[in-house]
């Protein structure tokens, strides 16, 4: 029974500290709220305040975030530009869930192996020790699962975040076409959009815009958005939008081409997933309806034929 409890508490605590680090945080109330606090503070209150407000901050940016920063430092000398810059590419395809940095993820990473080959470890002592094979099977186990649970959770999170991008591009170009029609520039557009809509492609509009601002040309500023973002129908009218600046064509004819191609394409779309409906509704018809529609059915007329065949003996051949 101890060994059972002293299992269950650490695999609770390594989820718990895992979801903790993964889990996305909306803060923003919060922090202005602690902000409006610090100001009508007195200097009496100061160091209250200071404690209260680091006791009121999650518990990963509390412990955690601190041990993966520090993890980060060590690990950043042994880590390849080369892996850096993908990493850094897959967490702004992301939206760089929680601001993590590159090192940070990857401490992250190692964190979570760590954990996982430990907790494979301490099953093995506890409950697999004269058996190598399934000790070893377990420990190989419980380090890929380490390995493959960050990947996967920042697979997830750049597939969510494209979808998103996929479904607010059609709307967000209709709005687009008509800014720049009814006189003004794509920057003023742009600015319309993030004035109007909210998500991660209005989110990345305003980078775009503070990037023009900076100095930044608007080719190089849309090239890097591109690669941010890594959907197919951004990257085709972001181009469309630097060739139309390069040949000079009218940039309201551009967009409402593409805004037309993109309903179209939306529509396509939606075609297809209605075709693809009654093919994925036939394994939950298979394996779960159909057993209990037969056994509903069935069911009374196979008790029957038990009771007239088997128990009574009528059947053919009986006495």
């Amino acid at each position: 029974m101890l060994k059972l409890i002293f299992v269950a508490v650490i695999i609770f605590a390594g989820v718990y500290a895992i979801l903790q680090l993964m889990a996305p945080e909306d803060r923003d109330v919060q922090e202005r709220l602690g902000r409006l606090d610090s100001i009508t503070a007195t200097g009496e209150d100061k160091s209250a305040f200071v404690f209260n407000e680091e006791l009121q901050k999650p518990f990963s940016e509390r412990i955690l975030m601190p041990v993966v920063r520090s993890v980060s430092k060590v690990l950043t000398k042994s880590t390849s530009s080369d892996f850096v810059g993908q990493l850094q590419k897959q967490l702004a395809q992301a939206g760089y869930p929680g601001e993590l940095k590159p090192q940070e993820f990857f401490a992250i990473q190692v964190i979570v192996f760590v954990v996982f080959l430990l907790m494979g470890i301490g099953i093995c002592a506890l409950w697999i020790r004269g058996n190598f094979m399934l000790a070893l099977q377990v420990i190989g186990a419980h380090a890929i699962f380490g390995i493959l649970i960050p990947r996967l959770w920042l697979t997830r999170r750049i597939s969510d975040r494209q979808h998103v991008v996929q479904l607010q591009l059609p709307d967000i170009m209709d709005l687009l076409t008509v800014s720049v029609e009814a006189g003004l520039g794509f920057d003023a557009g742009l600015g319309k959009v993030i004035e109007k809509m909210k998500g991660p492609l209005p989110d990345e509009f305003r980078v775009i815009l503070r990037e023009i601002r900076v100095g930044k040309t608007r080719k190089q500023a849309l090239k890097d958005s591109m690669e941010r973002i890594g959907v197919v129908d951004v990257e085709a009218f972001f181009s469309a939008v630097i060739q139309a600046e390069q040949l000079g064509v009218s940039l309201a004819k551009v967009l409402r081409v593409q805004s037309d191609q993109l309903r179209q394409k939306r529509r396509q779309r939606a075609e297809e997933q209605a075709q693809k409906a009654p093919v994925k509704m036939m394994f939950p018809l298979v394996l779960f309806i159909f057993p209990v529609i037969l056994i509903v059915l069935l069911g009374p007329a196979i008790i029957r034929a038990y009771d007239i065949f088997i128990e009574k003996g009528q059947g053919p051949g009986g006495k």
